[in-house]
């Protein structure tokens, strides 16, 4: 069964471990977390704190330990509280370009996505 929430996605979600470092506005504001989940439009991470909807963050994903990573513009598109005490949240990619889409599609669908290190 399909809900709404997976409608409106253009591009699957797959699960992938990719380091990641979140820049939030504000002094010591920096996160290096992992994604659990990944797509060409926005992935979902999980951290200790909570992370308040709709708050802009620069996002930082190394697929590949020797290129460059990848970095754009993000929006917390919603916040979860989970039972073990972390948050898991969901942050939409708001400007990545044909190229970068490329490589997290190409990440995803060459079997990467299992794990990729900073």
């Amino acid at each position: 069964m399909v809900t709404e929430k997976q409608d409106k996605r253009r591009y699957e979600r797959r699960r992938a471990r990719v380091a990641a470092r979140l820049m939030f506005h504000g002094p010591d504001r920096r996160k290096t977390v992992t994604t659990l989940d990944l797509s060409a439009q926005g992935a979902r991470f999980s951290n200790h704190e909570s992370v308040r909807t709709d708050k802009p963050v620069i996002v930082q994903l190394r697929l590949d330990p020797h290129g460059v990573p990848i970095e754009c513009k993000g929006r917390v598109c919603w916040s979860k509280k989970m039972p073990d005490s972390r948050c898991h949240f969901g942050v939409r990619f708001v400007d990545l370009n044909e190229e970068e889409q490329w490589r997290v599609s190409e990440f995803l669908g060459a079997g990467q996505g299992a794990m990729a290190h900073a």
